[in-house]
């Protein structure tokens, strides 16, 4: 038997924990993903949560999909002593999915770029959709979401693969160079990238 339908996000938060060492990071991803489990997925309008830990062990981010208005999912880590906090929210847009939709992501990125309102965003949109050409065929790549900050000035794109060698494999495509030239001409500020493995992939109760 199905259970209850899932409205499809609309909203999406990222927030972005850094801290002074690999093992308090881990600490953080742990209790992200023990919080998420027991109090986050509860909330009005959740619909699924990735808790992740960049590859360097320097940073912790949740992320979470949202039908309607986003909670606010960090509770007492955004105010956690040591922990430098981050958070970004936005309406999710511009989408590619890939040959493995359905498959469960093992490496995620955050690429967080600065435009100079929703022209520019509306523009990286555009970009994301037209490179979706080759990529919604590239083996193991499983997609990608965008999403832009109220104000138009930050657009976060978050693309999905099944394993790290695949990751390798498509950075390494001539065509992923000659797009971020197309990007880098619409940023007003350098972008910042987070290379992450997914520690937990959290639906709803």
């Amino acid at each position: 038997m199905s259970g209850p339908a899932v409205t499809p996000p609309s909203h999406a938060t990222f927030d972005t924990l850094r801290a002074g060492g690999p093992e308090l990071v881990e600490e953080l991803v742990d209790l992200l993903t023990k919080d998420a489990h027991e109090r986050v997925r509860h909330a009005n309008g959740f619909v699924r949560a990735h808790v992740l830990l960049s590859l360097d062990r320097a940073t912790a981010v949740i992320h979470c999909q949202w039908a309607g208005k986003p909670a606010a999912p960090l509770g007492e880590f955004a105010s956690r002593p040591g922990v430098a906090v981050s958070s970004f929210v936005g309406t999710q847009t511009a989408g590619v999915a890939g040959p493995a939709a359905s498959a469960r992501p093992e490496i995620a990125a955050i690429a967080t770029r600065h435009v100079d309102g929703h022209g520019g965003a509306r523009e990286l949109g555009e970009l994301l959709v037209r490179s979706g050409t080759w990529k919604r065929h590239f083996p193991g790549f499983i997609g990608a979401t965008a999403h832009i900050s109220p104000d138009g000035r930050t657009y976060v794109n978050y693309p999905q693969w099944i394993d790290e060698a695949t990751y390798r494999s498509y950075m390494a495509d001539p065509r992923i160079a000659l797009g971020q030239q197309e990007i880098a001409r619409l940023e007003a500020a350098p972008p910042e990238f987070v290379l992450a493995r997914v520690a937990a992939d959290i639906g709803p109760p």
